[in-house]
């Protein structure tokens, strides 16, 4: 959604005379003021922004809740870039996630041996085209390219035949051919789709076999068999599969709005989705941080390279996963009519521990145990991501999805208007008094509209309620 929509001046002085009072449209001058004074008078009140019609506000993202050591480059990335922190965060921890791929796990309960969390990770970048999250992706996701640049320069001496070197991600490709490519690389892969729109419309298409699939590679650590007399026979030992991508709030909104698809489970998987405010953006031409990024890339490549081990929690750290725990059941139970939502955060119990381990190692690759700041800043993250994922969940909500159409349609309005004016036009989700007047009682909430006295016109009858726009949207 648009955070605050752009009106010219002509637009926004239009119905308004010198004084700045709105004037009557020429098909209001039989109406009579019944009562009260102008809704003008005093000022307008400040308007909560566009993009908070849609659940909550969101909390904006801390860098600091990134391993210490990959801060510094980071912030230098979110500088230059200028774009929300948010979506280098992201980024950066299924970076993480797919240099340790599956080689190492984390068991998140001390006496449970049987529940092994393998830290994939799969994450949304939602903003609009101007918000500069392909770039940030591409940026956060630099050191995996690398590597991948280097396993292809790089052959083995003496030459093996048929060798093929390592991959680490995939970007342009049919499933069937990342199921060769998985086969061929056990430790895991990141599937990076940018407009992951179109991933999503081809599940849509009959026989169409790709959500499935991709639903089984969220954890990680189930092989994986596709034999069929059309192709030749593929085995994935461990199907680990991360995933990262970016879409535009619309094209999510009308994806969610479709065939009821964002309760089938592969939303919910999306566990790192964000959907950050806009930034004030500045120009900036500075020197890339080479230390920093010397930095980065020694992480990354080290990470690669670890032998297969399962970390627990320190004593202190088990303590904090279990308090948060037993807190999320409670939360979840508390919730009411939100089934999607609440499957989402269902998720975050594979999450937190994941990305706990991924902190701990970025921090100390040769780590014994997940320590308790590792553990804390994981449980800070799934309580910054809660706030995106209730902004995300909110575009299903009827009454927002009709208040922006109104304010999408606010030039082709009077200055002032009702609730049947706009419903004459017929417009897609607009075509009824009661479908517009839903979408009004938002926007008059959150202050775009402002209510006007009541008016009867000169034939009597009921009194018709008419707004106008708040001056302050330009």
């Amino acid at each position: 959604m648009n955070n605050t929509p752009e009106m010219n001046n002509e637009e926004h002085n239009r119905g308004t005379t010198e004084s700045g009072k709105s004037s009557v449209p020429k098909n209001d001058s039989s109406c009579m003021v019944i009562s009260g004074a102008s809704a003008q008078s005093g000022g307008d009140p400040e308007m909560i922004p566009l993009s908070q019609l849609s659940g909550l506000p969101v909390d904006r993202f801390d860098l600091d809740l990134l391993p210490s050591s990959l801060q510094p480059w980071a912030t230098d990335l979110q500088h230059r870039l200028q774009c929300p922190a948010d979506y280098i965060g992201v980024g950066i921890m299924i970076g993480l996630a797919t240099s340790v791929g599956n080689k190492v796990m984390v068991q998140p309960k001390a006496n449970d041996h049987s529940w092994k969390v393998v830290p994939n990770l799969w994450g949304l970048l939602i903003g609009q085209p101007s918000s500069m999250k392909s770039p940030a992706m591409d940026s956060a996701l630099k050191h995996i390219n690398k590597m991948e640049e280097v396993f292809r320069t790089t052959r083995p001496v003496p030459p093996v035949i048929g060798y093929r070197p390592p991959r680490l991600m995939v970007r342009d490709t049919t499933i069937e051919k990342l199921q060769i490519i998985q086969g061929n690389n056990p430790t895991g892969i990141l599937y990076v789709q940018d407009e992951i729109s179109a991933l999503f419309r081809k599940f849509e298409q009959p026989s169409n076999n790709d959500r499935q699939y991709l639903l089984e590679a969220f954890n990680g650590n189930s092989s994986y068999s596709v034999d069929r007399v059309s192709r030749n026979s593929v085995f994935i030992e461990k199907n680990t599969l991360s995933l990262l991508g970016t879409i535009q709030p619309d094209v999510l909104q009308s994806i969610f709005l479709s065939n009821a698809s964002s309760n089938d489970g592969f939303m919910q998987r999306l566990q790192l989705a964000v959907w950050p405010d806009p930034i004030q953006q500045e120009y900036v031409d500075e020197l890339p941080n080479e230390e920093a990024d010397r930095t980065a890339w020694a992480v990354f490549t080290t990470l690669y390279q670890l032998e297969e081990r399962t970390l627990c929690f320190s004593s202190d750290a088990q303590k904090v996963f279990t308090d948060w725990y037993k807190q999320s059941i409670n939360e979840l139970s508390a919730e009411e009519n939100q089934s999607s939502l609440e499957n989402h955060l269902t998720k975050y119990r594979k999450m937190v521990p994941a990305l706990a381990l991924l902190i701990e190692l970025a921090e100390d690759p040769q780590a014994t145990e997940i320590m308790e700041d590792s553990i804390t800043k994981a449980v800070m993250w799934a309580n910054y991501l809660i706030t995106h994922a209730k902004r995300i969940y909110g575009i299903q909500d009827k009454a927002a999805i009709n208040a922006e159409n109104i304010v999408n349609k606010r030039e082709k309005l009077n200055s002032t208007f009702s609730p049947s004016e706009i419903a004459q036009n017929n417009w897609s989700g607009l075509n009824s008094t009661e479908e517009v007047k839903l979408g009004i009682e938002l926007l008059v909430k959150h202050n775009y509209l402002i209510k006007l006295d009541s008016t009867i016109g000169k034939k009597g009858g009921r009194p018709s309620e008419r707004y106008r726009w708040n001056h302050h949207l330009q």
